[in-house]
């Protein structure tokens, strides 16, 4: 910014002057919070799209537990507690997901594993309520979206 300064004799002068002006201040804050206003939920959707592979890692991992119980009894298990955990539901690696482990029929030729959104947490504003594995990968049909599993 350039202000005119009088000097000896009545000679104008011009003096450089460092800073801005509140008015400049306000402008540059209005557009920081409209970028934040629009960009924000933006990253939040990325974020919780992100923590879906928490969800994807718990479900293979039971998958993985499934497949050693059905090797050696012929059948799958109808609870997490048979595969080794401590509860019949359990968290996800990262604690996003609450995993839990369905009945599909009852000679256990089969089995549904499903991961949910933690209550209360930030997850639960996800569009993927339910995300599903079953005995032949990822079930497109009984979760939420396709887009679930990133397809």
């Amino acid at each position: 910014m350039r202000k005119f300064a009088t000097g000896r004799g009545g000679e104008y002068r011009i003096v450089n002057v460092l800073g801005m002006t509140l008015i400049e201040l306000m402008i540059v804050l209005a557009i920081l919070a409209i970028l934040a206003a629009t960009v924000y939920p933006s990253y939040q959707q990325v974020i919780r799209k992100a923590h879906r592979s928490d969800a994807a890692t718990g479900l293979y991992e039971i998958s993985a537990a499934q497949e050693r119980f059905h090797t050696e009894h012929g059948e799958y298990a109808t609870d997490l507690i048979d595969l080794g955990w401590s509860s019949s539901s359990v968290d996800s690696p990262q604690g996003y997901f609450v995993l839990t482990l369905e009945a599909v029929d009852e000679p256990r030729a089969a089995f549904r594993a499903r991961a949910v959104p933690r209550p209360g947490g930030d997850q639960a504003r996800d569009l993927c309520q339910r995300i599903v594995l079953d005995e032949s990968g990822p079930d497109l049909v009984a979760s939420s979206d396709p887009v679930c599993w990133g397809m």
